[in-house]
């Protein structure tokens, strides 16, 4: 993906590093819109042909960098007056540093800063009768990348659709640190106090939303946090954070594929990890590595800890126990309302699937190495697992495709029930397993499955596979995106005639209902979507008529997954 881009007709301006001019298009030529927050005033921009008021660039917190010493340090509230006439938010921040795959301007590390920490607000312009309902985006990308400046997740489309249908809405979306930087871990940074940073920013960030939203016409009782598989999985988190005991700060939480489970690790996994960047760096003589570590140049940590993946940990403080524990014995916020889904051939993206596997007793071999796959299956779990799902060639991920000339069996003679397997453990189980919980506890819950083909899927994701609806594939749908950015990476709904963008439509609908008033229904929606706590109930959406179905499928493979949460997922 890009890093920082000009888009004529869309919500994406120059970074700090290129150009400070606003497309013409898209100036208020009379007068920028002001916000005043505490800090001070925020010039905007006015984006004519979506008739909205955009803020961007919005520092949250201080800057966690190496020069004042807050690197690998909890995030602290940026409290300082604007610097002059106020701050200036027509450009969006620099990207957090990241790698791998998902992204923003790999190879141009100049788009990317421990300065990063900021958010965007995204309001209709115009009047209304009072404040409006709030949803804040965080980004995905496997906790290793992912920016607010990414054109994919431009918001412009949504709240233009919240307008047109009579239910305005305002957008938010920001910026937190990934990779070693959000998620260093180790005994040392446990006992400092300083784990998981990377959700403790989105915390803060949601703080900033609950305090200053209301000076840009929003209801801070009405906020709504939405992700995507790793956004998706920090939602998750973020609504089970401290045990659910300091809530209040959202209503709502929509995952897409992503729930408040996954292959969490604790501090054993990742000291040798952190051990390893200490003596690259020649840090181990030091009294204090984690000081040493923060003092260092941004270039020698960036460079040296690149092949190296930290992920959220049980610290005993954010996350006080495995997930699992926590959902089971209602150690959540019970008062958030839910919105929760998958897709559903997710186990056919390329990170998910397991291929090279042609026999059983190989997948048996493969499922119970646990250096391999970070599980904890024993081979006789793993024994049951191969049985519980179809070993017929034409089965499987992707549900949909029967041959159509496709060799799938080039990734492996089982590679479709590999795949089933991979997509249900690590996405469409746990997506079961939190709707049937959080139901039981009595919270508003809300389930569909993704069943539409896209029109298009970045190749890192899909690989060599035909098109299908993977992981990912409804990021367009959500965000309305109707065309291609000029991006490689880029997920876009293509030509009308293709019934995306009507899909588009009822889906961005569904979630701006959800917003709204904690129930997705409307009336393009074509039928009822029920409360799961009523019976397991998806909506599924299609191009050619959404439906509803019994969340029933593949029952007992997803209750054989989902009665093992030690062993798999945590």
């Amino acid at each position: 993906m890009l890093a920082i881009v000009f888009i004529i007709a869309l919500l994406v301006v120059s970074s700090p590093a290129s150009s400070s001019a606003i497309p013409q298009a898209h100036e208020r030529r009379w007068s920028r819109p002001v916000v005043t927050i505490d800090n001070g005033p925020i010039s905007g921009i006015h984006l004519e042909s979506f008739d909205q008021d955009v803020f961007l660039g919005i520092p949250f917190a201080v800057p966690p960098t190496g020069e004042n010493g807050l690197r690998f340090s909890n995030p602290v509230a940026y409290s300082e007056s604007f610097p002059g006439t106020g701050h200036d938010g027509s450009a969006y921040s620099y990207s957090c540093p990241q790698y791998g795959p998902f992204a923003v301007g790999v190879g141009a590390p100049a788009n990317q800063s421990e300065d990063c920490l900021t958010l965007n607000v995204v309001r209709p312009s115009g009047s209304f009768d009072e404040n409006l309902p709030v949803l804040v985006w965080i980004y995905g990308g496997g906790y290793t990348a992912g920016a607010t400046s990414d054109p994919v997740y431009n918001l412009s489309y949504i709240v233009q659709e919240s307008a047109n249908m009579g239910k305005p809405i305002i957008a938010v979306s920001m910026n937190y640190r990934t990779a070693i930087f959000g998620f260093i871990a180790s005994q040392e940074v446990v006992d400092s106090g300083n784990s998981n940073l990377g959700l403790k920013d989105q915390r803060l960030a949601l703080h900033w939303v609950k305090k200053h939203i209301g000076a840009f016409g929003g209801d801070c009782n009405k906020i709504t946090i939405w992700g995507e598989s790793a956004g998706a999985y920090s939602v998750g988190l973020q609504v089970l954070a401290y045990g659910g005991k300091q809530s209040g700060l959202f209503r709502g939480a929509i995952y897409e594929s992503g729930t408040a489970l996954a292959t969490y690790q604790d501090i054993d996994h990742y000291q040798p990890l952190y051990d390893a960047i200490v003596n690259a760096t020649d840090c181990s003589s030091s009294p204090n590595t984690l000081q040493c570590l923060r003092t260092l140049p941004y270039e020698t940590i960036y460079n040296v800890s690149a092949t190296y993946g930290f992920t959220p940990i049980i610290d005993g403080d954010f996350i006080p126990d495995w997930p699992s524990n926590l959902l089971e014995t209602g150690q959540f916020d019970t008062d958030v309302a839910n919105l929760i889904g998958a897709n559903t051939d997710e186990g056919s993206a390329t990170f998910f699937g397991w291929s090279g596997l042609n026999t059983d007793n190989e997948m048996i071999s493969f499922l119970s190495n646990s250096t391999v796959t970070g599980l904890n299956i024993s081979s006789g779990l793993a024994a049951q697992l191969v049985t519980a799902y179809s070993s017929d060639s034409l089965d499987g991920v992707p549900f949909g495709f029967v041959n159509e000339g496709i060799n799938l069996t080039a990734l492996g003679q089982l590679y479709r029930k590999s795949a089933s397997i991979a997509g249900d453990l690590f996405i469409i189980a746990p997506r079961r397993y939190q709707c049937e919980v959080a139901s039981y506890r009595g919270a508003k819950v809300y389930s569909y499955r993704f069943d539409q083909t896209p029109y298009i899927v970045p190749g890192f994701i899909l690989g060599s596979l035909p098109l299908n609806p993977t992981h990912y594939s409804e990021i367009s749908f959500v965000f309305g995106n109707p065309e291609n950015l000029t991006d490689p990476y880029e997920s876009y709904l293509g030509p009308s005639s293709n019934g995306n963008q009507a899909l588009s439509s009822k889906m961005m609908r569904s979630w701006i209902s959800f917003v709204a008033e904690l129930d997705p229904n409307h009336d393009t929606l074509g039928e009822t979507w029920p409360d799961y706590g009523y019976g397991p109930i998806n909506m599924v959406f299609r191009d050619d008529g959404c439906y509803t179905e019994a969340d029933d499928f593949r029952a007992i493979g997803i209750k054989l997954l989902n009665d093992h949460p030690k062993e798999l997922l945590h």
